[in-house]
């Protein structure tokens, strides 16, 4: 029973933490409705075209930390281990989804989910996101370039992290479903938010 609550109470600081709109609260500051401007996605590359560089870097700053905190909390003061230490990520990547401060609209959670690789392998983290910036920038002709660049990032990286025995492989894989899942969840709300804007 006190498992239970433990789990149900990280799942809940979780969704919390990942629905902190920073895309959305700092675009305000601005007199910007990110919701209503650009592709109408809460995330950087939209603060950055609709609001400016500098919010953009503030807003991936504020999303890669959620990762790092709720992977951070998960692991330590909610002691969870293991591929188990997926769902607390889970229910952040929801919270950046369908905040509950920002009428549950969100992000596409890739940021969060950096995060969180950030937290579990720093280095191959890093790397990562170097791998995605520039396979990104070359699939840039291709459609969804960036989430392009997601998935190469993170089959090169987790390929490292299991190869070197760095990072528990059941982990890797329930990563890897949850990088999956975010970018369905994103080309099918790209896809809904292009109907929008051509009807």
């Amino acid at each position: 029973m006190d498992s239970l609550i433990l789990y149900i109470t990280s799942f809940t600081v979780s969704y919390f933490i990942g629905a902190i709109p920073f895309a959305d609260y700092i675009s305000k500051l601005y007199g910007v409705d990110i919701f209503s401007s650009g592709t109408r996605s809460a995330g950087t590359s939209n603060v950055v075209k609709s609001v400016g560089l500098f919010q953009g870097i503030i807003v991936a700053i504020g999303d890669i930390s959620k990762g790092i905190l709720v992977t951070v909390l998960g692991s330590t003061l909610f002691s969870i281990e293991g591929i188990l230490l997926i769902f607390p990520i889970m229910f952040g990547v929801l919270g950046h989804w369908n905040s509950v401060f920002s009428r549950f609209r969100g992000g596409d959670g890739v940021a969060p989910l950096i995060g969180t690789f950030i937290v579990i392998s720093p280095y191959l983290a890093i790397l990562g996101v170097v791998i995605a910036y520039f396979t990104g920038i070359a699939a840039t002709k291709l459609g969804y370039s960036s989430l392009i660049g997601v998935v190469s990032g993170y089959l090169i990286t987790g390929g490292m992290s299991v190869w070197f025995g760095i990072v528990d492989i059941s982990l890797i894989i329930a990563l890897g479903l949850m990088t999956i899942v975010i970018i369905f969840h994103a080309v099918i709300r790209h896809r809904k938010l292009e109907e929008i804007l051509t009807n």
